[in-house]
């Protein structure tokens, strides 16, 4: 069993969560009685579909809701779902919360094709979390048998750092997957545009490279998102859903879009060690710099875009070592270990 790196918490980090998150006033207590959206603002049916609608829609909606704080129902006003409201009675702030028959929403945490994470509360379980919603596709038929052995293997996984699937559901749209929210997350951490020295997000990429040499090993491999990095409340890295998302992925057809990609899983490669490694290389220009580091979609065109990165590497100001992570080559990308000792001298150096 891998025994973590001990560190403090990064306060700095630990402050902009918080205030982002407001983690006493937006979660439920119970059922509906906290969060009850009591007019039919989204149909049940396409909640998916028509969210990306509503936000684009510069209408204001009003609906009668009940103040998690106070318990008090009052009108709220808002133009988009999730937006932060305040309530008139105790002035308690919370997110509008979006509600399906298993479901109840109150942040959109990541959004890809086919692939959302949403923070909610399941309501059959009496759970609240982080869902992922898996759509499906089409009139396309999957093998259920294969899809749960998938989650049930990794819910069984014993790694200290993982945070594994709880509960999975299905119905005609979907496929769902709850399991716990971490306090602090690095995809938050990017939403909000927040600053912290490169050493303590060394630390954090630091203890992220152990867990991921730890998941090697048992032969899960995956393509690190900033969603994937949380940190629990000691300050310590866990890791969720890496593996177990290009694994279902996989299953249903629908790949993660090429920014996120090593050029030879574009290209239609199997993920390993090498590729691994060219994904942290993309997770740590972004924490680095704050910014995408790419953003090209058509696979034909991917390659002239790394190359172009590459080439103009000395205008990023990043760290020079994570210009041999991103080497197209993957024969030429170091070991794990090896990233895991860049990371860590980094982490160690005296903040300028």
């Amino acid at each position: 069993m891998m025994t973590q790196q001990k560190s403090i918490v990064l306060e700095s980090l630990k402050s902009a969560f918080e205030a982002n998150l407001n983690l006493p006033n937006c979660e439920p207590t119970n059922t509906s009685e906290t969060s009850r959206l009591d007019g039919e603002l989204i149909d049940q049916d396409t909640l998916l579909t028509e969210l990306d609608s509503l936000e684009e829609e510069a209408v204001e909606h009003h609906a009668n809701m009940l103040c998690p704080s106070c318990k008090e129902t009052s009108i709220f006003s808002f133009r988009s779902m999730f937006e932060k409201v305040t309530c008139s009675e105790c002035r308690s702030s919370f997110r509008v919360p979006v509600g399906t028959e298993e479901f109840i929403y109150d942040k959109h945490v990541l959004k890809l094709p086919k692939l959302n994470i949403f923070r909610a509360y399941n309501k059959e379980n009496d759970f609240y979390g982080e869902t992922l919603v898996y759509e499906k596709s089409g009139s396309q038929v999957y093998d259920l048998d294969e899809i749960v052995n998938l989650v049930r293997a990794y819910s069984q996984m014993n790694l200290v750092g993982y945070v594994k699937p709880k509960y999975f559901q299905v119905d005609d749209m979907a496929y769902y997957l709850s399991r716990p929210q971490a306090p602090y997350q690095m995809q938050l951490y990017l939403d909000n545009n927040e600053e912290t020295s490169k050493n303590e997000l060394a630390t954090i990429l630091d203890q992220t490279t152990v867990m991921l040499i730890a998941l090697s090993k048992r032969n899960v491999f995956g393509d690190v998102l900033p969603s994937d990095v949380c940190l629990n409340s000691e300050g310590n890295v866990e890791i969720c859903d890496y593996g177990l998302r290009e694994a279902l992925c996989s299953q249903l057809g629908t790949p993660l879009p090429c920014p996120y990609l090593a050029p030879e899983i574009i290209g239609g490669g199997e993920r390993n060690e090498a590729s691994v490694v060219y994904s942290l290389g993309i997770l740590a220009a972004k924490l680095f710099s704050g910014q995408e580091v790419f953003q090209e979609l058509d696979p034909s065109e991917v390659n002239a875009e790394r190359e172009a990165y590459i080439e103009n590497f000395k205008d990023t100001k990043l760290p020079s070592f994570i210009k041999l992570l991103l080497n197209v080559n993957p024969n030429k990308r170091p070991p794990l270990m090896q990233v895991r000792d860049f990371f860590l001298r980094l982490s160690r150096q005296r903040s300028k």
